[in-house]
């Protein structure tokens, strides 16, 4: 067992050791989902259970609870607090545990030992000396660039990060954290992730492999896991698992088709029955065995051009118009040029929410709401802009759109939100036939009576 010194250089040790071997010394690393950067997980401090309530910027090498505890900071500190010990004597432990030269990790007893940070006071990380910035990383190249959502309207000293949450700039800094003042993120803190694998993150059932269809990838989405893999109670068990103590179900739904007889005709009727049933995320749950193989080939992103280029029965597409629109009278979408748009990937969802629009069309869907439109403000009108928008982001995730533009979509959907609240069936109706309409679009067919699973 190496000496234990009373004058330790703990710039030294810190940078000896990263948060990923303090982890897996603690046997935490399992626990935890890479992400980029990034390593979220349930905070081990105070013993949570929200899988990215914890999270560890790995260039960095720093930490930040974001939830109850709300302390940070580097691996001295993260030692410190798991062994409720001063920050000597976590230096000495990390000597000991990783090996290290103690010799090397010593400050000479005739030299100013660096000075051990305070602790964290009001969920505050402990500022340390100041010291050169790494180089930021490259942003990744080639064909599985990380999933990105741009919020360009985060800001960076709200109140409320500083004040009610305790942040201090330089955690905010590290971990590019910011509030979302407007869109729809507001009121909300955000925290960039990345998806390094470059798969869709579209949710999807874990034993069935189906993509989950209608209002219920937002239901999903809304929840806020970095898994897209989501399964029933049941099947949890038949994996050998369990779902976690103290977590709560997301609801999903699914129409299914009832045959009735008629009493006076005598002739079979169907009725659409809205069903609910609930599912966990894999984060929720443990011990999971015999999981089925992903089948990667069915969630391979389509380039949005090639979606365009594919729809069934198109509408004329006009280019180098003043604004985009569709027109059921002639069945034509108009849309700038591409140029004007920020980028080509604004261009096509903007695109897709006038196909989507075309799809109304009576040649093609004939949905109400298109062939019996009564002008802005009215009600199929708000119904038709609410589809156009769903069904938009239906193609945006199947095209690999990763930049949508979510701001601007939460806009311009936040004159219906009034009627969202008064009727509480509309979201569900809205996302059903934006489904049909992502559907026609891609040439695809689903029977009516298929679960959201």
């Amino acid at each position: 067992m190496p000496k234990k010194s009373k004058f330790v250089d703990f710039k030294a040790v810190k940078a000896a050791i990263t948060m990923e071997q303090v982890l897996e010394h603690y046997g935490l690393l399992p626990k935890f989902k890479r992400s980029g950067d990034r390593l979220s997980g349930p905070c081990p401090i105070h013993k949570g259970s929200n899988p990215t309530q914890f999270s560890v910027s790995i260039e960095k090498n720093v930490w930040k609870c974001f939830s109850e505890c709300k302390h940070g900071g580097n691996t001295l500190d993260f030692i410190q607090k798991m062994e409720d010990v001063s920050i000597l004597a976590a230096a000495n432990k990390a000597i000991e545990w990783f090996h290290l030269d103690a010799e090397a990790m010593s400050a000479d007893s005739n030299q100013e030992a660096e000075e051990p940070s305070e602790p964290a006071r009001n969920g505050e990380v402990p500022k340390p000396k100041p010291a050169a910035r790494p180089a930021p990383v490259q942003e990744t190249s080639g064909p599985n660039k990380p999933l990105q959502f741009r919020l360009d309207k985060l800001e960076r000293e709200h109140p409320y990060l500083i004040k009610e949450r305790g942040l201090t700039l330089e955690t905010i800094a590290d971990f590019g954290v910011g509030f979302c003042a407007k869109g729809m993120m507001a009121g909300r803190i955000a925290i960039p992730i990345n998806n390094v694998e470059g798969t869709t993150g579209l949710p999807r059932n874990l034993v069935t492999k189906k993509p989950y269809r209608g209002v219920n990838p937002f239901l999903l989405m809304a929840a806020g896991y970095e898994s897209p893999h989501w399964l029933t109670f049941r099947q949890a068990v038949q994996l050998g698992g369990s779902v976690k103590k103290g977590e709560k179900a997301c609801p999903v739904v699914f129409w299914k088709q009832m045959e009735l007889t008629n009493k006076e005709s005598g002739e079979v009727e169907k009725m659409p029955l809205l069903r609910m049933y609930f599912v966990f995320n894999v984060a929720q749950c443990e011990g999971l065995k015999n999981i089925p193989a992903e089948d990667a080939s069915a969630f391979v992103a389509t380039e949005a051009a090639g979606i365009v280029a594919g729809m069934p029965e198109p509408p004329k597409i006009k280019s180098g118009m003043s604004h985009a629109f569709y027109q059921p009278v002639n069945d034509t979408v108009g849309m700038p040029e591409p140029k004007r748009f920020n980028s080509g990937d604004a261009y096509h969802s903007t695109l897709f929410h006038e196909l989507v629009h075309s799809t109304g069309h009576e040649k093609r869907l004939k949905r109400q709401s298109i062939t019996e439109r009564n002008g802005f403000g009215s009600d199929p009108y708000c119904k038709e802009e609410l589809i156009a928008e769903l069904g938009s982001a239906f193609l945006c995730g199947h095209a690999g759109i990763v930049e949508r533009t979510i701001d601007n979509s939460a806009a311009y959907l936040e004159g219906w939100l009034k009627r969202l609240q008064e009727d509480k069936t509309l979201i569900v109706y809205a996302a059903a036939q934006a489904q049909k309409a992502a559907d026609f679009i891609l040439g695809r067919t689903f029977q009516e009576n298929e679960a959201a699973a």
